[in-house]
């Protein structure tokens, strides 16, 4: 992996740094690279963008614990999504470093604030998991206010200009060459001040609702693995941009088959018998039927493999591979007569 590639390169800090070293390390770089202090400069933007989906994941306990593991490719391999689609995503989630750094002017619209996220868990079976599936979830969340519209205020009594930040929404304060800015206190940094609030919502802009949402569940998705819906979480009052969605998906255990990643493994049980003489044994995998033909004379724990009848690989192409462990039974409660053959074929061995 390059130094381009590995997170903690990009930010300059050790694999051992605590969460407040990745954090000032983040807040550096985002200093450095902003697009509002490299107007034009592509390079700077795409910094500024790598340098954000490192802090994402590695500002993240679980994330960084998967990546720190198995790389980027375990991450996508469970399905976690990394980087984000543009600068107004990046100003979203992390709006509360940002309003600290660059004054209430930012083109990004560093005063827009990001709702709360919203997280939720679904079962499916060991099939469905396999093929995909589109599930329904019933979550609450917060949407806007019918009847003040998200605003927070009814019609008849509009807010006025914070009369503190002069409808900023920010204080600005200098500090050497670089002017920084904080939340308004008065007007919680929306720039204006309201006098009667909505009965409804109470000046909050939002009421809680529980909706119905679709998942699409992709092939291959492993137990554990979460979705990400973005723009699907709670939504703020006016102003705001929407949280996200995160749905952990957890999938039931098969009877016969185990997982390893995208292999599947079974074990048959065959009598000793017919391991002796040969027989066939028809295994369901996944809905397709799949023959195992016992040779004479099989041992037991041989295990015959199936190229690409595992499970689909998550969002890859191809397939895992199917092994089959053969279980041989010994017969208890034999008869007289069958316990006369069996000796025959000892003495006769």
């Amino acid at each position: 992996m390059t130094s381009e590639q590995d997170y903690y390169a990009r930010l300059g800090v050790s694999r051992e740094a605590t969460p407040e070293e990745i954090k000032k390390a983040y807040r550096k770089a985002a200093l450095q690279f902003h697009p509002d202090r490299n107007p034009g400069n592509h390079e700077a933007e795409d910094q500024f963008k790598a340098c954000a989906e490192a802090y994402e994941v590695l500002s993240d306990p679980e994330k960084r614990r998967l990546y720190d593991a198995y790389g980027k490719e375990g991450l996508e391999g469970r399905g976690i999504h990394t980087g984000f689609g543009g600068f107004e995503d990046i100003f979203s989630h992390f709006g509360d470093i940002f309003s600290d750094i660059f004054g209430g002017d930012s083109p990004f619209g560093a005063r827009r604030r990001k709702a709360r996220d919203v997280q939720t868990e679904v079962q499916i079976s060991f099939d469905e998991a396999a093929a995909g599936v589109k599930k329904e979830v019933n979550v609450p969340r917060s949407v806007p206010c019918g009847d003040c519209h998200g605003r927070g205020y009814p019609p008849d009594a509009p807010p006025t200009t914070c009369p503190q930040c002069r409808g900023r929404g920010k204080i600005l304060h200098q500090q050497g060459f670089f002017t920084l800015a904080s939340g308004c206190p008065v007007c919680g940094g929306t720039g204006q001040v309201v006098s009667k609030a909505c009965r409804t919502c109470g000046g909050r802009g939002v009421v809680s609702k529980r909706e119905s949402l679709s998942v699409d569940i992709p092939p291959g998705i492993d137990s554990g693995n979460r979705l990400v819906l973005r723009g699907k979480g709670d939504e703020g009052g006016e102003g705001w941009i929407a949280g996200d969605l995160f749905v952990r998906v957890f999938v039931k255990e098969h009877e016969l088959l185990k997982r390893e990643g995208a292999d599947l493994f079974a074990e048959i049980p065959v009598s000793m018998f017919d391991a002796a003489l040969g027989t066939e044994v028809g295994l369901d995998v996944l809905g397709e039927k799949i023959t195992v033909k016992v040779p004479e004379g099989s041992q037991p724990g041989v295990v015959f493999s199936f190229r690409r009848k595992g499970f689909p690989r998550l969002q890859e192409p191809g397939r895992g591979d199917l092994h089959v462990a053969l279980k041989v039974v010994v017969p208890t409660n034999l008869s007289r007569k069958q316990k006369k053959l069996l000796k025959d074929v000892v003495e006769a061995d």
